[in-house]
């Protein structure tokens, strides 16, 4: 059965993550903006970013970095306007970059006004959010932000009674079992698609529904929530896509196909960064066994490093150790906040490597703001009051673009991945076993991938027709000698 390419257009993508305000300040005033990102866009189009990620850029107090959102269909006036945004939607477009944005569904600020008027009772908001007179309700929801927050419910004054947050206090949860909520999200998402724009990342999609005796995550509830909101924006923008941010495991990752068309691969990051830590094949080798079958509308999409924490979840004390060990300080909520370049002790071969090995796994790349070049953590100051996810969300620094090796290599990796995208995007993976555990090797169909995740050396049997793609290897005669942290892309 043949695919729609067009249909299926993020099977293909390579995705940019960016803080608009952190990327590129067109006006001196010390701060990224629109017309900034526009200038910028034949940069990022040039090292293979066909869309881009916006991280929220909404009108907002900024104490969750935007993720407190106090006005859904405004932005804020630091960074440009609406008429910004809609030149920066048609440039994109002009040079075949897609627009996703970040949109958090969960809760809003408590300085929304939507918020300020339930906290006063008033007839038409006061059920927007959770109110209960007690601060026992939901009990099994876990706290989130353990190191921040005591509880998940908050005392009101003004209102007399608790409101539910299951991420910071200042970020009450929306009641999503009201109608008028789900309303207004329909014309917040009918607003944003009639710009232009091609997609929603749904930000922590398994938390909308809270349901006393559960753990209030991923219930069947959500999952109907989130596909009549998808069913209603494709009534009329049929090529709308959503993506989910959800951290579970595989079974219930698929869980999410059902109703959308993305899901974030938490997983495949944690056992990638494991496997080019410890240079050995068997934690990557799981993923491409384990995660093999995507259905044919949907797509997995996958990073090395992100503006969040790197998540524990589903490490053991050996792996937590192996990336916090010496960076003790920088361990935030269950996970810690390291850029990728100290993550892989600043080794550029490996950086590059990380880079090549995710451009040629199934699931959709995504590269974030800065990793291109190698960025380092902030130099903010360290205390305990400090959300330590602001280390990975610094400025980009444009003066290490010029002759810089690994955009140099990344440039390549696209252009190779876009040339054999009917293999790379769509095909099955197969794992080939190599008798040396720091060598990773898989095949989809006629193109096989081979890295050496090591600094030892190793000789390979030239029997390949033809490579397509490698560095830091040398042909001598009939054998491959594979050097430090190489790889080769062969037709066989």
């Amino acid at each position: 059965m043949s695919i729609s390419k067009n249909k299926f257009w993020y099977k293909e993508s390579v995705w940019y993550e960016v803080y608009i305000d952190l990327f590129y300040d067109s006006n001196s005033d010390g701060i990224g903006d629109i017309q900034g990102l526009i200038l910028k866009l034949v940069y990022l189009k040039s090292i293979g970013v066909n869309t881009l990620w916006l991280l929220p850029f909404f009108k907002s107090p900024m104490k969750d970095y935007g993720y407190d959102v106090s006005s859904y269909k405004s932005i804020r006036k630091e960074i440009g306007s609406i008429k910004d945004f809609k030149e920066l939607v048609t440039k994109a477009k002009t040079l075949g970059i897609n627009i996703i944005i970040d949109i958090p569904l969960n809760h809003t600020s408590y300085k929304h006004p939507w918020f300020i008027k339930s906290e006063k009772n008033d007839p038409k908001y006061s059920n927007y959010y959770i109110w209960d007179h007690s601060n026992t309700k939901y009990s099994k929801a876990n706290i989130i932000f353990k190191d921040y927050e005591t509880s998940n419910w908050e005392y009101s004054k003004k209102r007399g009674e608790y409101y539910f947050h299951r991420f910071y206090k200042y970020q009450p949860d929306l009641n999503w079992k009201n109608p008028d909520v789900f309303d207004e999200f329909v014309k917040i998402l009918d607003f944003w698609a009639g710009l232009g724009i091609r997609g929603f990342r749904i930000d922590a999609a398994p938390y909308l529904i809270k349901k006393e005796g559960t753990n209030c995550e991923n219930l069947k509830e959500t999952h109907k929530v989130i596909k009549k909101l998808k069913d209603s924006i494709n009534n009329k923008y049929s090529d709308v896509i959503f993506i989910s941010e959800s951290n579970l495991k595989l079974n219930k990752i698929k869980e999410y196909f059902n109703e959308i068309e993305m899901s974030f691969n938490f997983n495949m990051m944690q056992k990638l960064m494991l496997s080019l830590k410890a240079e050995n094949d068997k934690y990557i080798r799981d993923y491409i066994k384990e995660y093999n079958d995507i259905p044919g509308k949907n797509q997995f999409a996958g990073f090395l490093r992100n503006h969040d924490e790197m998540t524990f979840d589903n490490m053991n004390n050996r792996e937590i150790k192996l990336f916090s060990k010496g960076y003790e300080r920088y361990i935030y909520n269950n996970g810690i906040a390291l850029r990728l370049s100290t993550l892989l002790n600043n080794n550029t071969d490996k950086i590059i490597q990380g880079f090549a090995i995710l451009m040629s796994l199934n699931g959709t790349p995504i590269i974030y703001m800065g990793d291109e070049y190698g960025e380092i953590e902030s130099n903010i100051k360290i205390n305990k009051k400090i959300d330590k996810r602001m280390f990975v969300r610094n400025k980009f620094r444009w003066d290490k673009i010029n002759s810089n090796i690994i955009i140099d290599n990344l440039r390549k990796i696209s252009k190779v991945r876009e040339k054999y995208i009917d293999i790379i995007g769509y095909k099955h993976s197969h794992y080939n076993k190599f008798k040396d555990i720091s060598i990773l090797s898989f095949k989809k169909d006629k193109l096989e991938f081979i890295y050496n995740l090591s600094s030892k050396e190793h000789i390979l049997e030239n029997k390949y027709k033809n490579i397509v793609l490698s560095r830091n290897i040398e042909i001598v005669g009939k054998k491959i000698l594979m050097k430090r942290y190489s790889y080769i892309w062969v037709l066989s």
